[in-house]
């Protein structure tokens, strides 16, 4: 037949090679970025968590960090009982499995999200839709990242700022699934509880972007009608998460180490706020003159998924538009909500870790622009959706071509790989030396240098300098000297 004739089955079939090889590029991505994290190695506070928990033990520990100053911000509870958790079950020997866990953990959880929202809306099982979105989603995330190895793959920060990421979506998926049950039992408020108190422990940042998420879907439950949450038990759980993700903002702004760690002066909180509005729009106009392209091929991949989904539901455009300005507004204000602790704590921009949460929200944003768009365009030009060979040039192009940019950013950034490799085998060589030398009984010991990567402080040949005699107490050695190339040993530059 002629290809203007498709029917509708063929045309879905069509549809789906451009959408499958953009799935498989991202997934490649993603395999990708999770055998990077298999190089990491412990680095800066990872020695200073690790020496404290085999001082002081498990509970006291934990105990200790939170009331009394340390190395690092021991106020951030829920960071201090993962390092606990993660030293306990080998350390540097276990760490390197961790990225890969949460970057896989992540992408299941947003896939899942997504198939029970399209389920719930269009009565519709679309398992690869969900998966495929969500793949090119977290690739994304970590691809366009302000500061990209330090958030996902170096232990301290990625457990301050990706960790709750990896949480709060957990925390939504069970939102979803106890929402959909006959009756919530009593274990279920108690695994939400213990979770939601735990994912808001790990940074003021991200609980606070959570916190304002949340309050945000809590108005939506009492003004709109969706299912899930304008019901009496989505009301009742999303009042619960609120509540305890407030406790959780509580208990890391009371505890007294953060109290004694304060370096800054607080601003007034209208004075922070007012810079908060400011800081929130110079991060999305920042963000779009840095990398305008990659910004722009997400609402593209949103108008695309659109396309490919054909959805079911039929929405006024005037509705369509007020979703569309609404959508603009909300990230806005989720934006100002991610600057305003670093605003009040520190009468500071956030850096660029702290931007995190805000930049989830902005990719979510987009695709989701994307997605509103295409609806749109149904309403106002619908010959690109309805007719056949139209729909399928338009999805196949648009297809291919996210694929080949895609898959260039896979290979660009899989150029350094072999280079994190060999620095880690070398950093497993000058572990060993450190544990051969002091077992030995010298112990001032003396290890190669190896350079900073990603702006993280390396041991350096100072044994005074705080890194140094942190990765001393925690090797149970006097003093550790770190010097260039000694025994030949090259310094592994990366990040620069």
């Amino acid at each position: 037949k002629p290809i203007g004739d498709i029917p509708v089955t063929n045309k879905q079939r069509f549809d789906r090679i451009a959408a499958i090889l953009l799935f498989l590029v991202a997934i490649f991505g993603l395999l990708m970025y999770m055998g990077k994290g298999f190089t990491v190695r412990y680095a800066q506070d990872d020695y200073c968590y690790g020496y404290r928990l085999n001082k002081y033990g498990f509970l006291a520990n934990q105990i200790d960090s939170y009331t009394n100053d340390t190395e690092y911000n021991g106020n951030r509870y829920s960071l201090t009982f993962s390092y606990n958790v993660i030293e306990r079950l080998g350390g540097p020997d276990f760490y390197p499995v961790v990225p890969a866990l949460y970057i896989l953990l992540w992408w299941v959880g947003i896939a899942l999200i997504l198939k029970k929202i399209l389920r719930r809306d269009e009565g519709r099982n679309l398992i690869w839709l969900s998966f495929g979105l969500a793949a090119v989603f977290v690739f994304f995330a970590i691809y366009l990242s302000p500061q990209q190895y330090q958030v996902f793959f170096w232990f301290s920060a990625q457990q301050t700022y990706f960790a709750p990421m990896v949480m709060f979506t957990i925390v939504l998926l069970m939102f979803f699934h106890f929402s959909d049950l006959e009756k919530i039992r009593g274990y279920h408020w108690i695994l939400l509880g213990i979770l939601t108190f735990y994912a808001g422990g790990f940074s003021e940042s991200t609980t606070a972007w959570f916190l304002a998420v949340i309050g945000l879907l809590v108005i939506f439950s009492w003004a709109g009608k969706h299912p899930s949450f304008s019901s009496p038990k989505g009301r009742s759980l999303l009042l619960y998460i609120f509540g305890l993700t407030g406790c959780a903002a509580i208990a890391l702004v009371i505890s007294p180490s953060n109290a004694v760690s304060s370096r800054t002066e607080i601003s007034p909180i209208f004075e922070a706020l007012t810079i908060s509005f400011k800081y929130g729009l110079d991060f999305l106009v920042d963000m779009f003159r840095v990398a305008p392209i990659p910004y722009s091929l997400l609402v593209v991949i949103g108008y695309l998924f659109a396309h490919l989904f054909n959805p079911n539901k039929v929405i006024p455009i005037k509705n369509l538009l007020l979703m569309f300005l609404v959508n603009n507004v909300v990230l806005y204000l989720i934006c100002v909500v991610v600057m305003f602790p670093t605003s009040y704590a520190m009468s500071a921009y956030a850096g660029p870790r702290a931007l995190t949460p805000a930049h989830m929200s902005l990719l979510i944003n987009l695709m989701t622009s994307g997605w509103l768009l295409e609806r749109i365009q149904r309403k106002i030009l619908p010959v690109f959706s309805e007719k056949p060979v139209y729909s399928i040039i338009l999805s196949n192009v648009l297809g291919i071509l996210l694929a080949l940019y895609v898959g260039r950013a896979v290979y660009f950034e899989n150029r350094d790989f072999a280079l994190h490799q060999e620095r880690a085998e070398a950093w497993d060589l000058r572990e060993e030396m450190i544990i051969s030398t002091v077992e030995d009984g010298t112990l001032d010991v003396t290890i190669p240098a190896f350079d900073s990567i990603y702006e993280i402080t390396e041991l350096t040949e100072n044994p005074g300098h705080w890194v140094n005699k942190c990765a001393a107490q925690y090797y149970g050695a006097e003093t550790i000297k770190a010097v260039e190339n000694y025994q030949g040993i090259g310094i592994y530059p990366l990040g620069k």
